[in-house]
């Protein structure tokens, strides 16, 4: 999907740098920011406002993909010079059938991780010792290709969903089977955990609920299935007995988490052509739910933010990208998919300020695009890792880089954050934690 990104061009000059915090020695990013896709309108500053942040808090779990199920996780506590605590590799990584687009968790000072295999492995968080590990592959499904899925926790159980069309609910501290359901159809994104529920989204475009106690369907919702076929999904996200789903084909619906009833339909699809008569629509990014409020990017080209209880847009922005939303007060954190990072005002939207990360791996010969996962905020750090292998710190306020980190493996995930760790995961299936 990356080589069918249309580029145009873009002045780029990198200064170097000994520090990824920027105290020592700063990055300076000059010239001037062309957009670097054919469908992408130039995004400006539109207001002039000096952006306050909530006080950084520490979580001491990261216990499902986007943190919460909310996905909010607003303003997280880190050191102030973290450095690397561990690493270890935990299985096998990304490879020509298979994409390691995993997210790790974090529950009761342990990370659990699944590579391409469906392996699931749990490692302590202070040491990385490894505690045990478990192959989720049933005996016929070596030959599935792009498996994906992912993990949650909560009450002392993991919940795991996989290519191969299933939910498996297993103990946290021994790994002991507890309950498996087969949806009929790939999980692509990790489950989303919400007042005694499961809730995963199937490649055949189907909203499904589960009990978490039995593994039972409680509801399950279709939509119109997609022919383009999208790398990953977005996990749904819940709160106050609502949960969306966002589907493949840019519906964006939101049902009562108890029974399954439609509360509002939206659809963020601004059809985006990849190669010939081929078209992306989907929303890959997991939306985010703050104070009443829903913010979803799709790859359509559109951001928007909607009112949950009503389904009334209350502003949209032509920006789009395959990255969560990142809430923090009053102000929406976003990296397009032609590696603007971008920050709007919550309430209406409005650009305060653009920063344009690196998008080529060798710039003199505009070869190797990458792409950008996150960002997330801590300890007044936006960080996003590029798929370069590089890990960009970038002040929330101005956004000024302030230096970057090298881990010299590609990474498509997201970091986390939990108990001060900053937890990466690189493609080829290694576990890296800064402290």
């Amino acid at each position: 999907m990356q080589n069918k990104i249309v580029v145009l061009s873009l002045l780029l000059l990198l200064g170097a740098c000994s520090t990824w915090l920027g105290e020592e020695k700063r990055v300076n990013v000059d010239g001037e920011r062309i957009s670097v896709l054919v469908y992408d309108k130039s995004i400006k500053p539109e207001e002039d406002v000096k952006i306050k942040l909530p006080r950084p808090e520490a979580n001491n779990d990261w216990p499902q993909a986007g943190g919460y199920a909310h996905h909010s996780m607003q303003h997280l506590l880190i050191s102030k010079y973290p450095r690397e605590a561990w690493s270890k590799s935990f299985g096998k990584g990304s490879d020509s059938r298979n994409y390691l687009l995993i997210e790790p968790i974090v529950a009761n000072d342990t990370v659990y991780v699944m590579d391409v295999r469906s392996i699931v492995s749990a490692y302590r968080l202070k040491d990385g010792k490894r505690l045990w590990g478990r192959n989720l592959t049933p005996k016929k499904g070596d030959n599935v290709a792009i498996r994906s899925g992912g993990l949650a926790y909560s009450s002392g159980v993991i919940y795991a969903s996989t290519g191969f069309g299933e939910v498996i609910a297993f103990t946290a501290d021994k790994a002991k089977k507890l309950w498996s359901y087969n949806v009929g159809a790939p999980l692509r994104s990790a489950p989303t955990v919400y007042e005694g529920k499961v809730f995963v989204l199937g490649a055949n475009n189907t909203a499904y609920a589960l009990s978490a106690d039995k593994g039972e369907m409680i509801w399950q919702n279709e939509n119109v299935a997609d022919e383009t076929m999208v790398l990953g999904s977005a996990s749904p996200v819940a709160d106050n007995n609502v949960v969306v789903f966002s589907f493949s084909n840019g519906d964006v619906r939101a049902y009562r988490a108890d029974n399954g009833n439609e509360l509002w339909l939206d659809n963020i699809a601004s059809a985006r052509r990849i190669s010939g008569s081929e078209q992306i629509q989907s929303v890959l990014g997991r939306a985010v739910m703050d104070n009443g409020v829903l913010y979803v990017t799709g790859f359509g080209n559109i951001t928007t933010a909607i009112d949950i209880r009503t389904g009334a847009r209350l502003w949209e922005k032509d920006m789009g990208g395959i990255n969560q939303p990142y809430v923090a007060g009053k102000y929406v954190y976003i990296v397009t998919d032609s590696g603007e990072l971008v920050a709007l005002t919550a309430d209406k939207g409005s650009v305060v300020w653009v920063t344009q990360l690196p998008i080529w791996h060798d710039e003199d010969e505009k070869e190797g695009h990458i792409t950008w996962r996150g960002p997330i905020l801590a300890s007044n750090r936006l960080i996003a890792v590029g798929s370069d292998g590089k890990v960009y710190a970038i002040s929330p306020y101005s956004g000024k880089i302030l230096g970057y980190e090298d881990l010299n493996k590609p990474i498509k995930t997201a970091p986390i954050v939990a108990k001060g760790y900053l937890v990466f995961v690189t493609d080829n299936a290694k576990l890296v934690l800064y402290r």
